[in-house]
């Protein structure tokens, strides 16, 4: 009996010893949920700019278990009196040299750019995290260069940016889920990411039947 899930391996721990590969949906063209718009065309000028980039996250724990969060950051005082930033969320990972391809998911509706990142298994707790939440939502932080106001669809079009990271989101300190900022956006571990089994039983079942009925055949002649 062949039973098909879900899931197929697309390739082997051998092949970077140490690192969780993961398969991210960074984030979708057109209309996003916060107001921006980020056309096909600028998309793709963007793209490139996301190999090396950092995967962030700050982790802490909730109820004894560990998780991500989000954005975390804290407002702080410089040398010179005046607030500043102080980014909390620290590099747990980075995207790798893959070139990154846009991928329409047709539930969602949307088209997603698409890229892999690794994360080290050793120095933080990110790799169990994710393996513990079969993967995990996440945010991209885009660097606006440029953009306009679409004052009659009343958005934001983002026309000149460049990836800056993308943030492994979690839970908050009572335990609520972070939503994503880009509607979907994932990371998956890269061996269990596709969505539909590359076969299912009964195909499989016809298969051995038709190769069984054929050996059969060649005995009796």
């Amino acid at each position: 009996i062949v039973v098909s899930v879900p899931g197929t391996f697309a390739s082997s721990e051998d092949e970077m010893p140490g690192m969780l590969k993961l398969k991210l949906k960074v984030c979708h063209t057109l209309l996003n949920r916060n107001g921006s718009f980020i056309s096909q065309e600028n998309m793709e000028n963007a793209m490139p700019t996301s190999k090396y980039r950092p995967i962030l996250s700050y982790i802490h724990e909730v109820d004894g278990v560990k998780d991500f969060y989000a954005h975390n950051m804290e407002i702080v005082e410089n040398e010179d009196g005046e607030a500043d930033i102080n980014y909390i969320e620290k590099q747990v990972g980075c995207f790798t040299a893959d070139d990154p391809w846009l991928e329409y998911d047709e539930d969602a509706d949307k088209t997603y750019v698409m890229a892999y990142a690794v994360i080290p298994e050793e120095y933080t707790d990110a790799a169990d995290i994710i393996r513990r939440k079969n993967g995990t939502k996440v945010s991209c932080e885009l660097v606006i260069n440029e953009l306009a106001y679409n004052a009659k669809e009343k958005y934001l079009d983002l026309t000149d940016f460049y990836f800056g990271g993308c943030t492994l989101l979690g839970v908050d300190d009572e335990g609520e889920e972070i939503g994503e900022g880009m509607l979907g956006s994932r990371a998956d571990i890269e061996d269990f990411c596709h969505k539909e089994p590359v076969f299912t039983y009964q195909d499989k079942m016809i298969e051995v039947l038709e190769k069984l009925n054929a050996t059969l055949s060649n005995f009796n002649n």
